[in-house]
């Protein structure tokens, strides 16, 4: 996480941004919430279980927004992940949910 928050340049541990990554390992928080992805294409990828692609917007502990970006490929084609079209997880698509 902090290679990828380097990366992104967002810093770490919320250190000069409002962002905050957070890791996952298990998949503990994944499952609580309910977004292990089962489909088998992006497991066999990852070779373990996956977390769909979403962004949250939290309040003081509570859930507030949710967008999943699964199946919103507009030509119908399966993409489970999200990956070839991840418009509804993007910030663009959490500014509109604001």
């Amino acid at each position: 996480m902090s290679a990828w928050s380097d990366a992104q340049e967002v810093g770490q541990d919320g250190e000069g941004s409002m962002v905050n990554m957070l890791a996952d390992p298990h998949g503990r928080f994944t499952d609580a919430m309910g977004l292990r992805l089962a489909h088998a294409g992006p497991q066999e990828i990852f070779g373990q279980g996956r977390s769909k692609r979403y962004s949250a917007l939290f309040d003081d502990g509570v859930l507030k927004v949710l967008n999943i970006a699964e199946n919103d490929d507009p030509s119908g084609k399966d993409d489970p992940a999200g990956d070839d079209f991840p418009g509804n997880s993007l910030v663009t698509k959490m500014l509109e949910s604001l």
